[in-house]
């Protein structure tokens, strides 16, 4: 009887999960191709090495496998958002001049972003500064901007290859579920049966 009750349940898990994982895979699959004709239509295009050739190692080694490639995955937008546009955003805070082309005090990188700019131009009383932390802070938020939309496709990429694994996993359970149900415990319920109806057969010969 136990054997029965577990081949049924594991026919209605590996039902269920066949499901799910269908779901998921498809789910997946669409999150991809979505994001993917998205950033096709940006028509971008990777730097290629000698454009991040000075940029820190962890950098180039991040844009390496996408060099002059289109961008239409989301590990490609990711890399260029945070070690492309990102590294250059710093080096602008790092070198800002005034309109006579004096240096100015350097913008420290955890304020190097629109918002955070302009509570450095908030804070300068000195007219040239002033107007060179506003021109920094004008390029900022198209750094920002083209960040934000290419984190966002990043975002939903990975969703999406979450969501492909999970629905990868899923249909293997569900289907060693399934085969379980009869191979294995098939197998197991007819022994069981046989065993029984021997037993009752000696006790009728009794």
């Amino acid at each position: 009887m136990k054997t029965v009750v577990y081949r049924v349940l594991a026919q209605v898990f590996g039902v269920i999960a066949l499901a799910v994982g269908v779901f998921a895979l498809v789910a997946g699959l669409y999150a991809h191709s979505y994001v993917s004709d998205q950033l096709s239509q940006e028509k971008i295009t990777m730097p290629a090495a000698a454009a991040y050739k000075t940029l820190p190692q962890a950098s180039q080694d991040a844009l390496a496998p996408f060099a002059g490639q289109p961008m239409v995955t989301g590990d490609a937008a990711q890399a260029f958002a945070n070690n492309y546009i990102w590294e250059h955003m710093v080096a602008g805070c790092s070198a800002v001049k005034d309109a006579n082309g004096n240096a100015v005090p350097a913008v420290p990188a955890d304020k190097c972003t629109y918002s955070g700019v302009g509570g450095v131009v908030s804070a300068t009383t000195d007219a040239n500064q002033k107007a060179a932390y506003s021109a920094l802070r004008n390029t900022l938020f198209q750094g920002d901007t083209l960040r934000t939309s290419l984190l966002t496709a990043y975002a939903f990429w990975l969703i999406g290859t979450i969501a492909a694994w999970i629905g990868a996993i899923a249909l293997v359970l569900g289907a060693a579920f399934v085969l379980l149900s009869f191979t294995v415990l098939k197998a197991k319920g007819e022994a069981a049966a046989a065993v029984s109806a021997g037993a009752k057969q000696n006790v009728a010969v009794s």
